[in-house]
């Protein structure tokens, strides 16, 4: 694995790391049905290739408290966006609301109290079906395809299933899905800050305990400004391992662990977590409920009807999902009932959560596998992967494109379920 230069420590935001290498960027953003500015990073074309387009668009999606430069965190024949563009895929890279690539609205005043309470009010159910499908609309209408195929880690998987079982146009607008570490029904993680949480707490409480707002909204300061690099990444990673017990084994070297780990987090909504407790409390994939005695009432902005529980099973959609052996949050299990019997799955030994993006052998275990998938499904010929010599390189403002704002709000509806 190619070593990371000291200077691209503090290369910070996307649209920095990804010209870093020299890869021509574009950023894009879509309005959502509900008003959500939704902020879009494509990669269009290899390394220091003409500015070719594929004719292939690949959406990748965060997980949970993310953003979209989980995916490039590193060198590019570490990190996954890098390596699907050197392969020849159009690289688009999503971003939920709420997180710091996507914190805009068309019609609240983030200035005001009630604007950022009516912001923050949207549960993961919002992201599934309203931030994942305006996406997939503008990608198919600007790449003029009919189709384009999506990798989601973690939650981005869950948000894919949810909208997948309820949006019979986006089974045929995605031809194919593939899960890292995907979640669907989390496990429970004994002896773990979470699991004792939830044994005492009711999860609508955490209104009380941290708000109906913003979810950690320090996330963008967990940065080496205010820490050194290393003091960064050991912070971090004690934090996740009180939190979920994750040991981190297997991110190779120092540098490899404290670029990954400065990119990790960004902001979500409380609700958004208090809908994943819900989940984990019920052991039921379900919509999103109400608790009246709480005193912290949100919707007017229910999706769904009450506690529906997502029809997965009904899901067209060819899935190809890649689980850790030893990660403790993916039920494999779960995945395997409640997912139609298309469904791939591939376990990998001594992989917990964050090892099926950021392992040190993750481009030969995960991101070449991906490659073979994507392209039997596009009916592509099996070509090897171009090979280039990684090196620092100057930015090249010709890369730079930089496309107006779009509005795409589609009429579509849900099997009923929507108003």
């Amino acid at each position: 694995m190619t070593n990371i230069p000291k200077e691209l420590y503090e290369t910070l935001g996307a649209k920095k790391l990804i010209r870093y290498w020299n890869y021509r960027y574009e950023y894009h953003s879509t309005i959502t049905k509900d008003g959500y500015q939704i902020g879009l990073h494509r990669i269009p074309c290899p390394r220091d290739q003409p500015y070719n387009r594929s004719k292939c668009p690949v959406l990748l999606w965060h997980g949970l408290s993310n953003s979209s430069e989980i995916y490039i965190a590193g060198t590019p024949d570490s990190s996954l966006a890098f390596v699907l563009a050197d392969a020849g895929f159009d690289v688009w890279l999503g971003n939920s609301r709420g997180s710091k690539y996507s914190n805009k609205h068309s019609t609240f005043n983030l200035g005001t109290s009630q604007g950022q309470k009516d912001y923050w009010n949207f549960n993961i159910e919002h992201l599934a079906l309203y931030d994942l499908k305006s996406s997939v609309d503008y990608i198919l209408s600007i790449t003029e395809s009919q189709k384009l195929s999506y990798i989601g880690f973690s939650q981005g998987s869950a948000k894919a299933f949810m909208a997948l079982s309820l949006d019979e146009e986006l089974n045929h607008q995605i031809n194919h899905m593939i899960g890292l570490a995907p979640a669907l029904k989390p496990r429970k993680i004994p002896g773990s800050i979470l699991s004792t949480t939830l044994n005492y707490i009711k999860p609508s409480r955490i209104f009380n305990i941290l708000g109906s707002k913003d979810f950690f909204p320090i996330a963008h300061s967990f940065r080496p400004s205010l820490l050194s690099i290393q003091s960064n990444a050991t912070l971090i990673r004690y934090t996740l391992y009180l939190l979920l017990n994750w040991k981190m084994k297997r991110f190779g070297n120092h540098q490899q662990e404290w670029m990954a780990l400065q990119n990790i987090f960004s902001t979500t909504s409380v609700q958004n977590v208090v809908h994943w407790f819900q989940i984990l409390g019920d052991n039921r994939f379900a919509s999103y409920r109400e608790d009246e005695n709480v005193g912290v009432i949100h919707t007017n902005n229910r999706i769904t009807i009450p506690n529906l529980i997502y029809p997965t099973r009904h899901i067209t959609t060819s899935i190809t999902l890649f689980c850790g052996k030893d990660d403790n949050l993916s039920d494999i299990v779960a995945l395997k009932s409640h997912l139609p019997d298309h469904t791939k799955i591939f376990e990998i030994d001594d992989y917990e959560h964050l090892d099926l993006i950021w392992s040190h052998d993750a481009p030969d275990k995960i991101f070449h596998p991906i490659i073979k998938t994507l392209k039997t499904v596009w009916n592509l010929k099996d070509k090897p992967i171009s090979k280039f010599h990684f090196h620092s390189v100057p930015y090249n403002d010709d890369f730079d494109d930089i496309p107006k704002a779009a509005e795409n709000a589609s009429s579509w509806e849900l099997f009923g379920f929507l108003k």
